[in-house]
């Protein structure tokens, strides 16, 4: 087998995914470093506040890795955060050229790490497997643009799109090996969000339970809920805890407001909309500012419904059972908010996922989609 430039940059990719949630805010990254045509160090950013994939990667080499080739997936930091810049490292170890697949938009970045690299006479190419980089972190890519979350809705449906029966029974509409992939998704973005209504009724406990041993990122819950009325005696409050959000309105009760943070909790009080409700952008704004840089959405029907109307979505997961319920108020949408086709909301297929017999329908929304292909030159 031929080894090209694509080879080494398709090897940090996979580097860079491997840290999966643990990174957040961060972004994923991986880093190559090739001499005389061989590998002969990697590395990747394992988790927030830890070494960066450059410095991971020049410090698990065994040999010097002065006038070598250094293949990352993001343009090399060039300001100190939790960590010292990763240009200046790379300048002071004497390599001879960095391949960069995507520059980082943030505002600290942007271009500076590759200007000071270009300075200091070191070779650059930008822009290899350029598409494959960017889609492994359109999350940061999309929040650090916006400054606002990327969001990702999920909806589990029967065969004629019935999220329960007509009597709101819904465990289990899909198999187990469907609700097994869904937990990995949890693992995959920053934060997961339901409604209060969700909340109250099903007691979900909105963390990761995969039975494979291994070790996965476990979210940051977010509760909505416009009054605030939410039951504390649920599983999600039985231990202290600094990882949940709960995004309510001024109009709380301050007995509520006072138990949720003696439990540990982080209450954001947002204005609300016109009908009495937290208002979802301004919602988003605020979790941007704290940098969320995902939200994976998973109910109910309500909120998903606001996130649609409002075109605040990216990606949406539909993850298809084998049965037929019936029923007349338990679809994914119950109201009637689109007298038109043509004025529906459309979404692009990007993958399908088999699970013996249930489907998952992946698709991303048509406006954001149209926002990726000028980003990555993707078909029409």
């Amino acid at each position: 087998m031929q080894i090209t430039e694509d080879t080494y940059m398709q090897r940090a990719l996979e580097l860079a995914a491997q840290a999966g949630g643990y990174c957040y805010p961060n972004p994923k990254v991986g880093c190559v470093i090739v001499k005389d045509g061989k590998i002969i160090s990697e590395g990747y950013h394992k988790k927030y506040g830890e070494y960066h994939a450059e410095r991971m990667a020049i410090l698990n080499s065994k040999e010097s890795v002065e006038n070598s080739e250094v293949y990352v997936t993001l343009e090399p930091c060039s300001h100190t955060g939790k960590q010292p810049p990763c240009v200046d490292l790379l300048i002071e170890s004497k390599v001879k050229r960095v391949i960069i697949a995507n520059a980082d938009p943030d505002t600290k970045v942007n271009g500076k790490g590759i200007e000071k690299l270009k300075d200091s006479g070191i070779e650059v190419h930008l822009g290899i497997l350029n598409d494959k980089a960017y889609q492994l972190n359109e999350d940061y890519f999309y929040h650090r643009i916006n400054q606002v979350p990327y969001v990702v809705g999920k909806i589990a449906t029967s065969i004629d799109g019935k999220t329960s029966t007509f009597n709101k029974k819904s465990q289990w509409i899909t198999n187990e090996k469907s609700r097994q992939y869904s937990h990995y998704l949890r693992s995959r973005y920053q934060a997961i969000m339901v409604g209060a209504s969700t909340f109250n009724e099903d007691n979900p406990k909105l963390n990761v339970r995969i039975n494979d041993g291994k070790d996965y990122y476990n979210p940051i819950k977010i509760i909505v809920t416009s009054s605030g009325k939410i039951n504390l005696n649920h599983d999600l409050f039985k231990e202290r805890s600094n990882n949940i959000i709960i995004c309510t309105t001024p109009k709380i009760d301050f007995q509520q407001e006072t138990k949720l943070n003696q439990m540990g909790c982080t209450v954001l009080k947002i204005p609300e909309n016109d009908q009495g409700q937290v208002d979802i952008k301004l919602m988003l704004k605020e979790l941007g500012n704290r940098n969320i840089v995902s939200i994976y959405l998973e109910g109910g029907s309500t909120l998903l419904e606001s996130f649609i109307k409002l075109d605040l979505l990216q990606k949406l997961f539909v993850f298809m059972g084998n049965q037929i319920l019936g029923g007349l108020n338990n679809g994914i949408i119950n109201s009637n908010i689109y007298p038109e086709i043509s004025t529906s909301p459309s979404f692009v297929l990007n993958q399908v996922r088999t699970f013996e017999n249930n489907v998952m329908l992946d698709y991303y929304t048509q406006n954001y989609y149209e926002q990726l292909k000028k980003q990555l030159c993707l078909p029409v």
